[in-house]
Formats: structure tokens, sequence, C-alpha cells
């Protein structure tokens, strides 16, 4: 016997799902998480990735954790629109991978959190790493230091703007060499 409701499912859903804090609607029945029926509560993304076994999150809007999601990916449209925000309101989120969105909040845990390609805003705590990304909202983040290593060499740079725009580099900057 074949289950096309279950084929049709795997198709919907792809590899991910959907959240949309606007536009999406509470629950956890199919096709709520696909993309024409985004899911705008969290707790409803987490039991739909469960039964589908899925660990991808495409985020639109403002999504703000409210439980530890580790080895997740949370995907966004590299700010195409400003609004699309991941909070990570103190919870764990070891072994994740954040990309395209403006990521707040502190990172519980002692694991290892990447971000590709985010705006950072307000980051209280982080630990990982960093790929093309960019700060937002002035020196509210504490860098130890983005180090650069050939052999023989060691250069670290240590930035911090004072401007609470995306993309500005003014600011205090400084250059270590060894």
């Amino acid at each position: 016997m074949i289950d096309e409701e279950g084929r049709l499912r795997r198709i919907d859903y792809g590899d991910r799902i959907y959240f949309d804090d606007a536009l999406g609607i509470a629950g956890t029945t199919y096709p709520i998480g696909t993309a024409g029926m985004p899911s705008n509560t969290i707790a409803d993304v987490i039991t739909i990735c469960a039964a589908c076994h899925l660990r991808i999150i495409r985020v639109h809007g403002a999504l703000t954790l409210g439980a530890a999601m580790e080895h997740y990916k949370f995907m966004g449209c590299e700010h195409e629109d400003i609004t699309d925000i991941i909070d990570l309101s103190g919870e764990d989120v070891d072994g994740s991978h954040i990309e395209g969105l403006i990521v707040t909040g502190g990172q519980a845990g002692a694991g290892f959190l990447t971000l590709i390609k985010c705006i950072v805003n307000a980051i209280t705590t982080f630990q990982g790493r960093m790929n093309w990304c960019s700060f937002w909202g002035g020196c509210n983040h504490y860098i130890q230091g983005w180090w650069l290593y050939r052999p023989g060499r060691l250069r670290i740079y240590l930035r911090c703007g004072d401007h609470n725009s995306p993309g500005s580099h003014q600011g205090k900057h400084q250059k270590l060499e060894r």
C-alpha cells in the first residue's frame, strides 16, 4: 500500500519547517509548518520538527527561542528583511547554525554556535564561530579577538563600532601583530 499522504507531507516540508510570526498559524497538524502555511509558535515548530525528523527551520519575522535547541539550523533571507530576527534568550543552542538572520540575546551551554552571514546585535554571551557577519548596535559586544594564523605570523584584529547602523566600520580599531 502506498502512503500518499506521507509522500505528500515529505514533498511539502522538504528538508525544513517554516516559521513566520506574522503570517503563520498555531498548531501541529499537516500542512502547518510548510511554506504555504508556516507556523507562528516555536513550541509547535519543535513538535513538527520532532515528528518529521527535521532540524532545519526557515525563519521569517521575530523568533524567540523558548527551549534548548541543540543541533538545529535556522535560516533567514540574508537581511532581505530587516525584521528576520532570532533571539537566543539564554537557551542552549550547542552545535547549531544560524544563517542570514539578525541575532540577539545570550547563548547558554558550553558548546559551539556557528553564525553565517548574520547581523550580530547585542549578543550578551557567545561561544562559537562567525563567518561573514556584521555587527550592529554599538559596543554591546564583548569580543576577545579575531585572529588569522599564517605560518610564522599571527594577526589579531579587534574592532568595536560606535554607530547604530549595520555595516558601520567607524570607531576603535586595533591591529596587533607578532
